[in-house]
């Protein structure tokens, strides 16, 4: 086996263990087609995402479509509604935006003062207390998880939107929030293992996006000052 065809089994081998897992899983637990679907996607989705390919916000706003009726149906109902009315319409507006300020496959990556910092992180807090106290007048029974992991989500299409090179940061805690609410879910739901099967994998590529954008960013930098 030649060095490129090596290189090319070794990063293709997690999507294709991902894949058989999440298909593995889905047939033993009787998973509903429409519900593993969406992870299927978002594979591809990932792997734009480990490159900060534009591609990745316009598959995967298009798919989070899917995602809102999936997480309705969990009982999921912040995570849902963010999935429609925010993520689809965010990815689609950061695949336009990135396609005119294109750099490759990417974009021009930009990087936030600590004011910006420190206002995001105030307008955070009020806006986690305004979700978690309207799940528990939904009688939700994942208020802190869910509205934790919505509102981070949100927080990273915003800054994804104007390409902040933060938003890799904050991918990495919100995919481990996403492992723990798919953990926490599966106590009443076990047919959610696929979904927690593919966040350890998403994990996995926004760790290598994290690695990746930090190298653009230093890359367009570097242009810039020669």
């Amino acid at each position: 086996m030649t060095t490129s065809r090596r290189k090319i089994f070794i990063d293709s081998l997690p999507l294709v263990l991902t894949a058989v897992l999440v298909t593995v899983t889905g047939v033993l637990y009787h998973q509903a087609v429409f519900r593993i679907l969406p992870l299927y996607i978002s594979m591809v989705v990932s792997v734009l995402q480990s490159k900060v390919n534009r591609y990745a916000s316009l598959i995967g706003g298009l798919n989070s479509i899917l995602y809102a009726c999936v997480d309705w149906h969990y009982g999921l109902f912040a995570s849902s509604a963010s999935a429609l009315f925010v993520s689809f319409p965010f990815q689609i507006a950061t695949f336009i935006l990135w396609s005119r300020r294109s750099y490759k496959h990417s974009t021009m990556l930009r990087s936030m003062s600590w004011k910006q910092r420190g206002l995001s992180a105030i307008v955070c807090v009020l806006v986690w207390l305004a979700m978690f106290f309207t799940l528990r007048y939904m009688n939700s029974n994942y208020q802190i998880v869910d509205s934790s992991i919505t509102l981070l989500g949100l927080l990273i299409y915003v800054l994804t939107l104007f390409a902040f090179v933060e938003y890799t940061w904050l991918m990495i805690p919100n995919c481990i929030s996403s492992i723990l609410l798919n953990i926490i879910v599966m106590a009443d739901k076990p047919d959610r293992i696929t979904f927690l099967v593919f966040s350890f994998y998403s994990l996995y590529c926004n760790v290598l996006g994290f690695i990746h954008a930090r190298r653009l960013y230093a890359e367009q930098q570097a242009g810039k000052s020669g």
